[in-house]
């Protein structure tokens, strides 16, 4: 590799290695991390598209008089039509770039477009600067500057990419000299010429004229033509896009942060932060670089906190919502890092999050030529409130013109602001101005159109403009109580308001309470109680109206005892409870207690485990000695309920009571428990008289999944019962242990049809191949649910000693017997399994044909073609997509 192309890897790898938080107000200090240490593989989902369809053009058919033309069959001379096909599961870009080299990645704001494309290319130019010439070479464009510049210069398509990328591009990453320029592009023509470029293309969307965006593609595809055989990456907000490059280029979207990407993000951000709070790490890393690893308390205490962090987003109604994306967990992380904590009240959360986005467009306006009268920062959030309170009543799309958004703007400024009409215009114009420029909280999504960057922010900044005035308050709450879209809004209003003062709060909670007309039913439902409550956890209200709510609850509570799952419903809702008054906690312990009814004992010991009240704890305990057998036993379920490890010994104790019900309740509480200290005393109750007591220790040992109760379990296999049984064999499997595999085995041979399927699924989990021949009995059980176990479990086994079976059962009588088994022959992966899948495929059953298309895909075998271009045409629409995404897994020479 020459020295000018090492120099420009280098420099890719200076110029994107880092992260920063550059203008989050919330920090004290810049929190500067490196890109690879935070980054996780985001999760995309190749968009609704065209669904295809192909035809073998007639005049290149394989000579069909040639006994061997299925191997010389070409799929490259198929004709493709289009269609619109859903999308498929959500994989990484590195699996969608194995079957693609055309890439259009799809996202929001703060998705994570722009970082993806700087890892690859951190990630690209690092391997081949130490020597790997199997990654091909980073070539990253920001298309916005690119735009500018082909504004300037009329160029051909085929020319213009590289053009600018030598007169302007190159100098993104440092390199000015015109020689050296000249030198990085030289050297990378055999690359290209190879196939061996990456083309990374950030920002399509951010053409602000639609016919430049035309000639970028134009530009794209012809530079593609020209050096064929490179892969490209090119990405746009979801919104903008226009499909410029549909056809030539895959689609596929960025999704949301599932639960365990928002942990992995979090994980790595924290360990990043706590690694530059670490001398000995920082001297470690200058000596070692990136072969430097932090010490264990480090990295503890960063999973400490990234743990603290994770609880709180996850019990703050809304905020799991709103953590999302990167950039979004990124502000929520910066502000608990400042705090030690999160806020209290998701409305707090959000007010931080968009003083962050508002400081971020100050800081932007201070570094742009003033242009006209601005908006300050007051004058900024006013205007978002008018803005958004308009879009929640008027634009449930959420996306309104620039011409519309200037005349609310203007309105709110002059009525409410004293502005001139023109000083109003011109500010309103400057603040979508900048919003043009700087993405977040209120964004440009094409067009000349513009919308909230998040439902969450528009709710909020709507709830503060209608809680800005008592008469518009009144005015809104009539209006839309009882419309579902308006219910966030009103939730965060009351939460507005009570954060104010607790007489205000009372004020939002009573105007509910009051309002006229009633709804129909209302007598018999409470809906406008139900709500007045459900706000009353989340807004600080007087303690009067607190226990007024609190006593026409207990009220309902014991008048309408026929609906009391749903008087417990208002008690489960989100929020924390205030406390509960005297009275009505003493109604409800006497209630547990004295009450003649055992429906009335369950019903009081939930709602006392709901209450999350202190005194809670020691009146379930109290109770769980009462004399009453009912009384025991609800006390028994409501401990499970509360899932305290303070209530170990008690229900440890309870699990010898006198009555099984009770030893059944304090078995399954142990059970939702999953405490390793409860093992010794579950083991035990598997030798009670009552099989249900033995069901639910068996069922409470599955969750623990601890080794050492496999002796027990294994035992449990031979219980009277057959719920046991059945249980044991379910345990037996999520264990995984092989020395279960003879029990299982013998459990084969059960009477009962349950315990078989169970035995059946856990040998499947086992993965022993000794379990073969038992399993090639149970695939002819009489039982259909057996069979269907067997069948799913060679597909875990995948011996190949197996395919005979499951030729067999592919023409069972019962379908999801031959759905398993299709399937499974897919695991096999043998040619041999091909004949049957092929009449698998025109089943009458959709399901069998989706699964016969789905194993096509495993097999991979090129003689399945004519079946999944016709299983293209299927009625069933889950069967197309089964056969489309089979036929993407088949080199066809060119992506699908």
């Amino acid at each position: 590799m020459n020295k000018p192309l090492t120099n420009y890897l280098k420099n890719v790898t200076e110029t994107f290695r880092r992260l920063d938080s550059r203008g989050v107000m919330q920090v004290a200090r810049i929190v500067e991390l490196d890109l690879k240490e935070v980054f996780i593989p985001l999760k995309l989902r190749t968009a609704e598209r065209d669904r295809l369809d192909f035809k073998l053009d007639q005049d290149l058919r394989p000579d069909e008089s040639d006994p061997n033309n299925r191997e010389r069959f070409d799929p490259r001379r198929l004709t493709i039509r289009h269609r619109r096909e859903a999308s498929e599961a959500a994989i990484t870009v590195d699996e969608l770039l194995q079957r693609s080299h055309r890439l259009v990645i799809l996202g929001d704001p703060g998705a994570g477009k722009t970082t993806l494309l700087r890892y690859l290319a951190v990630r690209s130019a690092q391997a081949r600067l130490a020597g790997d010439e199997t990654v091909p070479i980073p070539l990253y464009i920001t298309l916005r500057y690119f735009g500018e510049w082909l504004q300037r210069n009329r160029r051909p398509p085929m020319d213009a990419l590289l053009e600018y990328w030598l007169d302007e591009g190159l100098a993104e990453f440092g390199i000015t000299d015109p020689s050296e320029r000249r030198e990085v592009l030289s050297a990378l023509e055999v690359d290209l010429s190879q196939g061996w470029v990456l083309f990374l293309l950030d920002g399509l969307d951010e053409q602000r004229n639609p016919g430049t965006k035309n000639e970028t593609a134009e530009a794209i595809r012809a530079l593609d033509l020209r050096y064929y055989g490179n892969s490209w990456l090119v990405t746009s907000r979801i919104i903008g896009y226009g499909g410029v490059l549909s056809g030539s280029f895959d689609e596929a979207i960025v999704q949301p942060f599932e639960p365990e990407d928002r942990k992995a993000y979090l994980n790595n951000w924290f360990l990043a932060v706590e690694q530059r709070e670490d001398p000995a790490w920082l001297l470690a890393r200058k000596q070692q670089g990136e072969a430097a690893l932090p010490d264990e308390f480090t990295r503890q205490n960063a999973l400490r906190k990234a743990e603290i962090l994770i609880n709180q987003i996850d019990e703050v109604p809304g905020i799991s919502e709103l953590a999302a994306n990167p950039l979004l967990c990124t502000i929520i992380a910066l502000i608990f890092l400042q705090g030690g904590t999160l806020p209290d009240s998701r409305a707090e959360l959000y007010k931080l999050c968009v003083d962050t986005f508002i400081f971020n467009w100050e800081m932007n306006k201070r570094r742009r030529p003033q242009d006209g009268p601005q908006l300050n920062k007051e004058e900024t959030q006013a205007a978002l409130e008018v803005i958004a309170l308009d879009f929640h009543e008027h634009r449930p799309d959420n996306r309104a013109h620039r011409g519309e958004i200037v005349k609310v703007t203007e309105n709110f400024l002059v009525e409410e602001g004293g502005e001139t009409l023109e000083t109003a215009r011109a500010k309103a114009e400057n603040l979508l101005s900048l919003v043009s420029e700087v993405a977040g909280l209120f964004v440009d999504r094409g067009n000349d159109e513009y919308g909230f960057f998040h439902l969450s922010f528009q709710e909020y900044l709507a709830a503060r403009r209608m809680t800005g005035a008592r008469r518009r308050m009144r005015d809104y709450i009539a209006r839309y109580c009882f419309d579902p879209r308006w219910r966030e809004v009103l939730r965060l209003g009351a939460v507005h308001q009570g954060g104010k003062d607790p007489e205000t709060g009372s004020e939002f909670v009573e105007a509910v309470l009051k309002l006229e007309p009633t709804p129909p039913n209302d007598g018999i439902m409470q809906y406008r109680f139900r709500f007045a409550f459900m706000l009353m956890r989340e807004a600080r209200v007087e303690r009067q109206t607190a226990e007024a709510l609190w006593q026409h609850w207990m009220s309902l509570f014991l008048e309408q005892r026929h609906l009391a799952f749903l008087w417990l419903g208002v008690l489960e809702k989100p929020g924390k409870l205030p406390p509960c008054p005297d009275a009505v906690f003493t109604q409800l312990t006497t209630m547990l207690r004295d009450h003649d009814d055992w429906e009335m004992h369950r019903a009081a010991a939930w709602a006392l485990g709901e209450l999350k009240d202190p005194r809670t704890l020691d009146a379930l305990l109290q109770a769980l000695g009462d004399e009453k057998q009912d009384v025991r036993w609800a006390a028994a379920s409501a401990l499970g309920q509360l899932k305290d490890p303070r209530t170990l010994d008690a229900l440890l104790q309870a699990l010898g009571d006198e009555k099984e019900d009770v030893r059944w309740a304090a078995a399954r509480a142990l059970g939702e428990l999953k405490d390793p200290r409860t093992l010794d005393a579950l083991l035990q109750a598997l030798g009670d008289e009552k099989e249900d007591v033995r069901s639910a220790a068996v069922w409470a040992l599955g969750e623990l999944k601890d080794p050492r109760a496999l002796d027990a379990l294994l035992q449990a296999l031979g219980d009277e019962n057959q719920d046991v049984r059945w249980l044991a064999a379910q345990a037996l499997g999520e264990l995984k242990d092989p020395r279960a595999l003879d029990a299982l085995l013998q459990a084969l041979g059960d009477e009962k049809e349950n315990v078989r399927s169970a035995a059946a699924r856990a040998l499947g989990k086992l993965k022993n191949p000794r379990a073969l021949d038992a399993l090639l009995r149970a695939v002819a059980d009489e039982a259909a649910d057996v069979r269907w176990a067997a069948a799913a479990a060679f597909g875990e086994l995948k011996d190949p000693r197996a395919l005979d079976a499951l030729l067999q059962a592919l023409a069972d009588e019962k379908e999801n017997v031959r759905r398993a088994a299709a399937r499974a022959l897919g695991e096999l992966k043998n040619p041999r399994a091909l004949d049957a899948l092929l009449r698998a495929v025109a089943d009458e059953d959709a399901d069998m044909r989706w699964a016969a298309a789905a194993a096509f895909g495993e097999l991979k075998d090129p003689r399945a073609l004519d079946a999944l271009l016709q299983a293209l045409a299927d009625e069933a629409e889950f069967v197309r997509r089964a056969a489309t995404q089979s036929l993407e897994s088949f080199d066809l020479g060119a992506p699908l």
